[in-house]
């Protein structure tokens, strides 16, 4: 006998549920299955990029505002941290 999927277990606990428990559970698997063919949580990540990508080529390198923090906190470490 071989072992079955976890898909394959839920349809068939699904399958003996009366019809009262499928109507109860049927929201939670329409969520389910709409989470599933939405974008994933990183693609805003690749629009980012590409938004980007059209800045640059439209504008040019733009300062990198990482940097520039840093290079603050360097030089005016007593000021940030308040000892003057």
């Amino acid at each position: 006998m071989t072992a079955m999927t976890l898909r394959e277990e839920l349809i068939e606990k699904i399958a003996r549920l009366p019809e009262a428990q499928l109507r109860a559970i049927a929201p939670i698997i329409d969520k389910a299955a709409q989470e599933a063919q939405s974008p994933s949580s990183f693609d805003w990540l690749e629009d980012a990029r590409a938004f980007r990508e059209q800045m640059n080529a439209k504008y040019g390198l733009m300062p990198d505002s990482a940097e520039t923090l840093r290079r603050m906190r360097e030089e005016r470490p007593d000021d940030i941290m308040g000892l003057r």
